[in-house]
């Protein structure tokens, strides 16, 4: 039985006050311009897993739009690598 850190992750968009530009100065109609930018998001399942969880992970994941990754238990950072991973995935998609 090998344990493993179970991590799901998912994209989310942010909205981010870009302040290095100003539309008006006079203030009339002024308005902050915004960006969009990508982001993950990812949870923790179990730190220690089995085979069963994995599957009981995966089915969750595919019913909410979630992604699994799995890591050794000797991980450091397993949700920064799962954010990583997930952003790494989604742009050479894209």
């Amino acid at each position: 039985m090998v344990l493993e850190t179970i991590v799901l992750a998912k994209s989310a968009t942010d909205v981010v006050a870009d302040n290095s530009r100003w539309e008006r100065f006079d203030g009339v109609n002024y308005r902050r311009p915004i960006a969009l930018r990508e982001t993950a998001v990812a949870c923790v399942w179990l730190l220690k897993g089995t085979a069963a969880d994995l599957v009981k992970a995966r089915a969750y994941a595919a019913a909410e739009g979630w992604h699994v990754y799995t890591y050794p238990s000797t991980e450091q950072d397993p949700l920064g690598r799962a954010k990583r991973d997930h952003l790494s995935a989604a742009y050479a998609n894209a």
